[in-house]
């Protein structure tokens, strides 16, 4: 262990700046880790003057605690009773530890949150120029990433293939495993756009 890596687990380990935490990719399973936690401020132009400021909560933690695996946005940080969805990972330079930008706050033993999912038909007519234009505009560089999971991806180039009774299912548990099932339930809403004539 180099002289960055011991500074770094002593920090986390230390009781005056580390704070017991677990990590997961959700639905996988919690990984405990120790984190060091931040509320960095960020400048908001265009709101008088210089800008204002906003603060967000950040964590670091370290990566060899939760290895092999690597932080993403959608991740869990579960940390004195709260659940803190990520926002945003980032590795330091030397791969030694990750920085997380926290979302807000879900409380582990909060009531079901207002959660739902919304089926945007646009992506179900392959043979549409809406759906055409979707395809188009998921598969620029910096969205391809963004597809659903559902879609056929070659290259850079995205496929939105018609809808299916067993991709509708999938959706669902994909849903359902992200969030509460029975809040799911009561909130689907399946959204509509008219091929012809005004939307109304």
């Amino acid at each position: 262990m180099n002289a960055f890596a011991s500074a770094l687990a002593a920090a986390h380990a230390d009781a005056n700046f580390g704070t017991p935490a677990d990590f997961r990719h959700p639905p996988g399973p919690w990984v405990p880790a120790r984190v060091v936690l931040s509320r960095p401020s960020d400048i908001i132009g265009g709101l008088g003057g210089l800008g204002a400021r906003t603060g967000s909560l950040a964590a670091s933690v370290l990566a060899a605690d939760i290895a092999p695996l690597r932080p993403r946005r959608g991740d869990e940080l579960l940390f004195d009773s709260t659940v803190h969805p990520i926002e945003d990972a980032e590795p330091d330079a030397l791969g030694l530890s990750w920085r997380l930008t926290l979302s807000d706050l879900l409380s582990a033993s909060a009531p079901e949150p207002a959660i739902g999912a919304i089926r945007y038909d646009a992506w179900d007519a392959p043979a549409s120029g809406l759906t055409q234009a979707e395809q188009a505009a998921l598969s620029q560089a910096d969205f391809v990433h963004r597809a659903p999971f559902w879609t056929s991806v070659s290259g850079d180039a995205v496929t939105l293939p018609a809808a299916t009774q067993q991709r509708m299912d999938e959706e669902i548990a994909q849903a359902a495993a992200a969030g509460r099932p029975e809040a799911l339930r009561r909130s689907w809403r399946c959204t509509a756009v008219p091929t012809h004539g005004s939307r109304g």
